[in-house]
């Protein structure tokens, strides 16, 4: 199944979150979309999108600023993305191709005095040779933040369902907080159990994140290096933050 642009991403979740107690506790569109966004930046901390980026060897050139190595789209996004390895080529593409992984003591990404992130060898590649580098940046979902640049959803069609859960989770935490306010707010006036709608969807919520996080990480929860998901820290819509 094909996870689809916003659009279709909005479609999916509402129509999979059922029924809600009360028109007021209706996730605004603004909402959603908000959802959605942290939700994508939640998988991305657990599955982020792996590119790769071949650069010829001179025998000279050992050093390179990341963000203009990786400047045609999609492009290396300075404090976000993640070099993830590095291999030596000979004769790629060819039954002779031999490859060799670096070592973490053979490369090192470094901040210049510029402030630009460059990745920097102990040796640079020979005129034989090719320098494979694996990097990574956030997966994307068509439309969610304008016009992309390089359009195109890249969620992969078997993580459709644990991303689905992800944000159905963000949106039963959204209607739970509403409730809770909406309680707060009545006094206690309203004909409507806020109380106990805000007890119900806090559990759904923690049900659909765990289903989703099982998904992503079987054994336990760890995001992946360089990146966190802090469940005390939350936007103003009261979904968890993502820092890189």
């Amino acid at each position: 199944m094909a996870l689809g642009k916003l659009a279709e991403v909005r479609t999916k979740a509402i129509t999979r979150l059922g029924k809600i107690e009360s028109l007021k506790l209706q996730p605004t569109e603004e909402a959603q979309d908000a959802a959605v966004r942290s939700a994508l930046d939640e998988y991305s901390s657990h599955r982020p999108r792996e590119l790769v980026k071949r650069v010829a060897g001179d025998g000279q050139t050992r050093r390179w600023v990341l963000k203009t190595l990786l400047s045609a789209e999609p492009v290396w996004l300075p404090r976000t993305s993640r070099v993830q390895a590095l291999e030596i080529l000979e004769d790629p593409d060819t039954d002779d191709e031999h490859r060799r992984e670096l070592e973490a003591e053979e490369w090192e990404v470094r901040i210049d005095a510029a402030g630009d992130e460059v990745l920097w060898l102990l040796r640079p590649p020979g005129t034989s040779e090719t320098l494979s580098i694996t990097w990574t940046r956030p997966q994307q979902i068509e439309t969610l933040d304008g016009t992309d640049a390089t359009p195109g959803t890249t969620v992969p069609d078997g993580d459709v369902e644990g991303f689905l859960l992800l944000v159905l989770a963000n949106l039963a935490g959204w209607v739970a907080r509403s409730a809770s306010d909406l309680k707060n707010e009545s006094m206690g006036l309203d004909q409507v159990d806020y109380d106990t709608i805000d007890r119900r969807w806090r559990d759904n919520e923690k049900s659909l994140r765990k289903q989703a996080l099982e998904r992503f990480v079987p054994t336990e929860f760890a995001p992946a290096s360089g990146t966190s998901v802090d469940y005390r820290s939350r936007d103003r819509y009261g979904f968890p933050r993502v820092s890189h």
